[in-house]
């Protein structure tokens, strides 16, 4: 067999290599947070000038608390009345 020689690692692709795990962690930080961090504006009412509930109504009547993609809606049509 021949010896194959590995060659010694550079100051750079050293620099690269911290630089790579550090940003790994840092991402799996982040998505971590994400799972398991609570939404801060889950406890707060929702409040608008032209807040109309009727798209949030139940099929018994009663009102439902608005999910956060129904909440998006509301203001990109918020956004479009502006224009």
């Amino acid at each position: 067999m021949t010896d194959l020689e590995i060659p010694v690692e550079t100051t750079t692709e050293f620099l690269i290599r911290v630089a790579l795990y550090i940003g790994a962690i840092f991402q799996l930080t982040c998505i971590l947070a994400i799972i398991v961090l609570p939404d801060k504006n889950a406890d707060e009412p929702i409040t608008g000038k032209n807040l109309d509930l009727s798209d949030h109504e139940s099929w018994d009547g009663t009102t439902s608390i608005p999910t956060r993609h129904s909440q998006h809606r509301i203001r990109r049509q918020d956004k479009k009345k502006r224009k």
